[in-house]
């Protein structure tokens, strides 16, 4: 009996090791890397507002994403070398799901959701103990008709987190605890150069990142 009390110790033991292993970044602080400067969120195109949403929709359909270079990467936080590309689901105000709160404004009717799938992406500014976190955010691209017959797209970050530790235990073992925080001007930026990519706008600057 004493031999089986004192495995039962080892196990339990060797339980809560683990689980404080788990939990570890659930304590850590969130480190934020700030920018020397911030990125434009919008630009003005040269192109009346029909076109430059035809052609968005276009360049954003599961199709041409596959075939084409895509927004984003996904490089293994998480120990694993392996980068893959996300594909973002297109959503306009005809058939809008994760998106329909957008779409109730009548300022938006002509711009288009994007959103994740929930995967995650790499972030630059969001850390713990120096390991970057996955972010997580949906995006709304406003389009403006402008005086001159440009179009404006700024684009907008919608509920951004960040992966940071475990949100607690269901059926299929742990799942992961999401931390709102600021939007950053990165991913934002991010895409819209890939816009201006498909507008023909290919001048624009440079992503800035922390250094």
């Amino acid at each position: 009996m004493k031999v089986l009390a004192s495995i039962g110790i080892v196990i339990v033991v060797i339980v809560l090791l683990g689980v404080a292993y788990v939990m570890r970044e659930n304590l850590m602080p969130l480190q934020t890397r700030k920018l020397e400067k911030v990125n434009p969120t919008s630009q003005s195109f040269s192109l009346p507002l029909k076109e430059v949403r035809e052609r968005l929709i276009d360049a954003f359909s599961i199709d041409s994403q596959i075939r084409n270079r895509r927004v984003f990467t996904f490089k293994g936080s998480w120990g694993s070398n392996s980068v893959r590309e996300l594909t973002l689901s297109l959503e306009t105000k005809e058939k809008a799901l994760f998106g329909r709160e957008v779409f109730e404004d009548p300022k938006n009717k002509y711009d288009i959701f994007l959103h994740m799938f929930g995967d995650p992406i790499t972030s630059r500014t969001y850390f713990v103990s120096g390991r970057p976190l996955g972010y997580r955010a949906s995006f709304h691209l406003h389009l403006t008709s402008e005086t001159d017959g440009n179009t404006s797209v700024s684009v907008r970050v919608v509920r951004p987190t960040v992966i940071k530790g475990i949100g607690g235990v269901g059926p299929h073992g742990f799942y992961s605890k999401d931390v709102p925080v600021p939007p950053t001007t990165i991913e934002e930026y991010e895409l819209l150069r890939y816009v201006g990519n498909v507008l023909g706008e290919g001048r624009m600057p440079d992503v800035q990142y922390p250094r």
